[in-house]
């Protein structure tokens, strides 16, 4: 099927004297998790990761993923014409050096502009222009092939009330506005998905586990243009909408708009933004790349929005103990799946007050499959649990008041002394991450360090980064801090979200990772400065039968059992029976 496809698309490429055709992963806002209707990637190789890139020309096909999905991409990718490249590995091409070495002087290179970043553009350009490729970025070659394509999303608008949104949207407009006015700017683009949601106090339907709207907004210092599919609004929505002075347009009359912005200064981050957009506006535009001011704000939680993450975490705690409850009964029948491990997980969670269901797919890996960091079972591919070797789940919720995001890994029996030893290393290096204490500055890559050095002193690593940041009822991903070994200067600030998920990966073994989220807090002030630290917000417990206790000091003993006294505290009031019986036990000082 893959083969007929390419075979199909490398016609259509013909038929428009196209030498190298691009499919990236993203929809027309950049989203990370796109729809069904946007999976043209997955569509023609076949590789169901959440990132990588196509790229096909005449005689060859490549994709380019990075290291979290090395071993599902080899997989996926056997018996179609595509080969993997492993993005990152030493030796490995970029995509320019690639098609630098690979196409011809002047070759058209093409790839629909609604998905491709500005920002890649430029890079694309800039690394390609001693070749002089000519560039055609209005096409999507896709969507005539893909005949059964699926409908483009029109889920409901969701109207964010103020008690879970915890500010209003003409407050957070006038912040935008701020900014605006401090660049001497006349517009605002906005296109990516959760800074609208944010902004606009909205959710909705459209991507599977984001609740977002798929839509557009421009910002002036006397407008605020919302361009959506009105069907998605009901008139409850849009009254609200209206009065807070929010003009509802089409979809995609936002073109005709851009096309108009004569001698404008425009704000907007390239990085967000798609090609066709930054292509739509006239050569008289004056371009401030200062877009990510939003992404800013909402990186930093409010005291409102804290509150209710707190409250969403141990929500989330219960469910996962009801779940542990379930699988140390379930797994001794030698019948349960990793299919069965999601459902089981989506059905606690969704049991919960104020759930909307998972915050993604749920990564539920036994044995060798969880070594593949973004592993997903299918109704084809999955394993059945047995009591010995480990289960990794890596799961979330999405509720009404937070989002979360978790992973334990638990010995199901009898493990190697590999297996042990490798758990270990990785709750080492969790732990030392957790106990961080750090000056104000800070960003995430300074203390990668912490997590990794338990790993490398042992000669491991992990292909991925250490943490992300976690949107508030958004995204389970969300930026513009991370911990990981490239660089990124966002300085960490008090409020803001971050995973810690250190693990061990060897293929056709085991996969170890444990995750927890942080939150900056205060720490101290002293005569050098205000210092930051972390506290832990998730509470499930932490499996120790796998840890190997003469690898451990004594700082780390007492980090385990005071985490284990905290998840006591916050849970054990809801639970009663059997189920609380299972917390003491899990929980009890070691």
């Amino acid at each position: 099927m893959i083969n007929q496809r390419v075979s199909e698309l490398r016609n259509q490429m013909k038929a428009h004297g196209i030498s190298c055709y691009i499919v990236p992963s993203f929809d027309a806002h950049q989203s990370e998790y796109v729809s069904d209707y946007f999976k043209s990637r997955e569509w023609i190789c076949g590789f169901t990761g959440s990132a990588g890139t196509a790229v096909i020309t005449e005689y060859k096909a490549r994709l380019w993923t990075d290291g979290r999905y090395h071993t599902q991409a080899e997989t996926q990718l056997s018996d179609t014409p595509f080969e993997l490249v492993k993005q990152g590995l030493p030796g490995e091409p970029t995509i320019a050096e690639w098609l630098g070495d690979n196409l011809y002087e002047g070759a058209v290179i093409s790839f629909d502009g609604k998905c491709y970043s500005q920002s890649a553009f430029e890079q694309l350009l800039q690394q390609t222009k001693s070749k002089a490729f000519d560039f055609k970025i209005d096409l999507d070659l896709i969507d005539s092939l893909w005949t059964e394509r699926p409908a483009f999303p029109m889920g409901r608008v969701i109207d964010f009330k103020l008690e879970y949104a915890g500010q209003s949207r003409t407050e957070k407009i006038e912040r935008v506005r701020e900014t605006m006015k401090k660049n001497a700017a006349d517009a605002f683009i906005l296109p990516n998905l959760d800074d609208i949601a944010w902004l606009l106090n909205i959710r909705g339907e459209d991507i599977q586990y984001c609740p977002f709207v798929i839509s557009y907004v421009i910002i002036t210092l006397d407008e605020v243009k919302l361009y959506v599919h009105s069907e998605k609004l009901d008139d409850e929505v849009k009254n609200s909408l209206k009065a807070d002075r929010i003009d509802l347009l089409d979809y995609d009359s936002i073109f005709m708009d851009l096309d108009g912005m004569n001698h404008k200064k425009v704000i907007y981050d390239k990085h967000q933004i798609s090609a066709s957009l930054v292509g739509a506006l006239p050569e008289t535009v004056i371009h401030i790349d200062k877009g990510d001011e939003i992404t800013k704000f909402k990186a930093v939680k409010s005291k409102e929005e804290i509150a209710n993450i707190r409250n969403s975490q141990i929500k989330d705690g219960i469910a996962l103990i009801y779940f542990l409850e379930w699988l140390y009964s379930e797994v001794k029948s030698g019948s349960i799946t990793e299919l069965d491990v999601a459902d089981q997980l989506e059905k606690f969670r969704r049991e919960q007050p104020l759930s909307m269901g998972p915050s993604f797919n749920t990564i539920a890996g036994y044995g060798e499959n969880a070594a593949m960091m973004h592993y997903g079972a299918t109704k084809d591919n999955h394993a059945v649990l047995k009591e010995k070797g480990f289960l990794l789940f890596d799961s979330g919720g999405q509720y009404l008041d937070g989002t979360t995001d978790i992973t334990r890994t638990v010995a199901l029996g009898e493990l190697t002394d590999e297996e042990r030893v490798d758990y270990t290393l990785t709750l080492k290096s969790h732990i030392g991450l957790s106990k961080a204490v750090f000056l104000k500055g800070t960003c995430g890559p300074h203390l990668d360090i912490l997590a990794r050095k338990p790993m490398w002193d042992a000669g491991l690593d992990y292909k991925c980064g250490t943490g992300h940041g976690l949107g508030y009822v958004l995204s389970v991903h969300e930026g513009p801090h991370t911990i990981r070994c490239n660089q990124n200067d966002v300085e960490l600030e008090k409020g803001m979200l971050i995973t810690n998920e250190p693990g061990v990966y060897k293929p056709g073994r085991h996969g170890v990772r444990i995750e927890n989220t942080l939150l900056v807090v205060e720490d101290r002030v002293t005569e050098f400065g205000e210092f930051f630290k972390f506290e832990t917000i998730s509470y499930c417990p932490i499996d120790t039968v796998p840890l190997v206790m003469d690898l451990l000091t004594e700082a780390e003993l007492e980090w385990i059992n005071d985490y284990h006294d905290k998840v006591n505290r916050h849970l054990s009031p809801m639970l009663e029976g059997s189920t609380l019986e299972l917390l003491d036990k899990l929980t009890r000082r070691i």
